[in-house]
């Protein structure tokens, strides 16, 4: 798995994806009178990018067709996925509020960061438990 995004690389990926030209792109296959099949990442008739696709069975993994949609969708499904981190980060954040408001039921006070194995604090409680769980979900 890769590894989270911090918040500052979040904001860079942010800012590319809206860098980049907006507007529908799409694929399309072009076959050339050798044999040779290329996918056309295209917007408005303009082609931006070329994929080749492997005719003659020489590269191993030959994936241009899917490469190619993958390009054409990368801005809109970046800045979906943003879009979706930042309504979970929102929920979180009101999950701790309710928490902070409610107060804790045990002697931790919300700190299970605080507590080790040898911690006379005993078990934690439903929204020391919560609060644990949600930190591990916020990296």
């Amino acid at each position: 798995m890769t590894d989270p995004m911090t918040p500052e690389e979040l904001q860079a990926c942010r800012e590319r994806a809206e860098a980049a030209t907006a507007g529908a792109l799409s694929v399309a296959r072009e076959d050339e009178e050798h044999g040779a099949i290329t996918y056309a990442v295209v917007r408005g008739g303009l082609t931006l990018a070329f994929v080749p696709e492997d005719t003659r069975g020489k590269w191993e993994h030959s994936s241009a067709k899917a490469d190619a949609a993958f390009w054409a969708s990368a801005r809109a499904d970046v800045l979906r996925l943003l879009a979706t981190i930042a309504a979970r980060d929102a929920r979180l954040e009101a999950v701790r509020s309710i928490l902070a408001e409610a107060g804790c039921d045990c002697d931790r006070d919300h700190r299970e960061d605080e507590c080790d194995d040898e911690c006379d604090h005993g078990d934690p409680c439903l929204g020391c438990r919560i609060e644990a769980a949600m930190k591990g979900a916020n990296q």
